[in-house]
């Protein structure tokens, strides 16, 4: 190989590597993201059956006044 083509074949391999390096870095602010919108969901489920469960009371509550009357 001609001493060209090896510094053409460097520099494309410090392209590659410096491409693998900025994935690196999306791919973890990534999974942050995802992990995070992970995290309001379940809080937000949560919150759903909380009020869920509320519903049910309130309601319970208002057919046994209904029947009392």
């Amino acid at each position: 190989m001609s001493l060209d083509r090896l510094d053409a074949l460097e520099a494309r391999i410090r392209e590659l590597v410096k491409l693998v390096q900025e994935f690196k870095k999306k791919n973890a602010l990534l999974e942050d993201e995802l992990k995070a919108t992970r995290q309001r969901l379940s809080t937000q489920d949560d919150m759903n059956r909380q009020w869920e469960q509320e519903r049910v009371d309130i309601k319970a509550r208002i057919e046994k006044i209904g029947r009392a009357h």
